[in-house]
């Protein structure tokens, strides 16, 4: 555990890991990269080639694609640590303020499952400002396998698998920033594809992401017990994509895999990305907004040009699918 204080002499135990390991603070609007290693949205950002593939700056796993930050996780430290986040989010913000780029915009918590019908635009567009919503506590009241620690309570409702409804249990993480049990990874006929926002998940099969597995099995560790031997059923019956086979699998989705990436001589659109599947840098035909006033703009690579996704820009554009228009950057 790691203690920060802030200006009024208050403290927190912030858990080692949820530290970002780019800048060893509290992560921020946390990203979680297809090796399930997390850093911070800017870290990532700031950490990834303009030219080429990217490394994970722990593993040196190769990725291409920008994550969009995970909600639910972003949701949890707050919870956990609302005065180190809030002091995160001001530092954060005033560095925004300053370079006229702004990060992910996240307006509060929405959870789907299979039993779950919220359209998705009511999950991206708005539910009120974040603080508001988890101040007024909003997303789980008190029960006893709450965890209180002087901040919100946190519970397993806090924790659920956007597939089937239960606690987490060996958690990955999709490009979209959507969180799944590894064993209800929605991979079907060669294609893995979000169940909540219907994205397609660019890239290899997520990894577990330990950090977050290692509080789930030490924060419940009877719920956990009960998740691992559930899942163990659920592999049993077939048709689960397993562990073993996630190392060694890809994803179609848009925007492509390494070796659609490093293929042919297609153009590098240099230091521009595409703001729907996170390509970085965007290889081959980009669409560019000709309106979008904000500094970083708005671009896509070809496929996702093509998909009509309604995921928000991940730079807090202010467009959204329908009133971009879009032309073709030929060089």
């Amino acid at each position: 555990l790691k203690m920060m204080a802030d200006e009024s002499d208050e403290s927190e135990c912030i858990n080692e890991s949820f530290m970002c390991c780019v800048c060893l603070e509290l992560l921020y609007k946390p990203v979680i990269l297809a090796c399930g290693h997390m850093s911070c949205f800017w870290c990532v950002h700031k950490s990834m080639s303009s030219l080429q593939k990217s490394h994970c700056p722990l593993c040196r796993s190769q990725y291409y694609h920008f994550p969009y930050v995970c909600e639910m996780l972003h949701l949890l430290l707050l919870k956990l640590y609302p005065v180190s986040y809030r002091r995160r989010e001001s530092q954060t913000l005033e560095l925004e303020k300053e370079t006229g780029l702004f990060s992910q915009k996240i307006d509060g918590p929405c959870h789907h499952s299979k039993t779950d019908t919220p359209e998705v635009d009511e999950c991206i567009s708005g539910a009120g400002n974040t603080l508001e919503i988890i101040d007024r506590g909003i997303g789980g009241g008190p029960n006893e396998d709450s965890v209180n620690d002087g901040s919100e309570k946190v519970s397993v409702n806090d924790l659920l698998c956007c597939s089937c409804g239960k606690m987490l249990f060996q958690p990955a993480v999709l490009n979209c920033g959507h969180v799944f049990c590894s064993c209800c990874i929605p991979w079907r006929d060669g294609v893995l594809k979000c169940e909540v926002c219907q994205s397609p998940h660019p890239g290899p099969i997520p990894k577990v992401c330990l950090e977050l597995d290692q509080f789930l099995m030490g924060t419940y560790p009877r719920e956990y017990e009960a998740r691992r031997a559930g899942a163990w059923m659920k592999q049993q019956e077939g048709g689960i994509l397993n562990l073993s086979e996630q190392s060694s699998t890809r994803s179609a989705g848009p925007g492509g895999g390494e070796a659609s990436v490093l293929a042919g001589d297609s153009i590098v659109h240099i230091r521009v990305g595409c703001d729907l599947c996170g390509m970085y840098p965007i290889i081959g035909e980009r669409y560019k907004c000709k309106d979008c006033v904000e500094k970083i703009g708005f671009d896509l690579c070809k496929d996702c040009y093509k998909s009509r996704s309604k995921l928000p820009g991940r730079f807090s554009q202010q467009h959204r699918w329908g009133e971009h228009r879009l032309e073709m950057v030929k060089s």
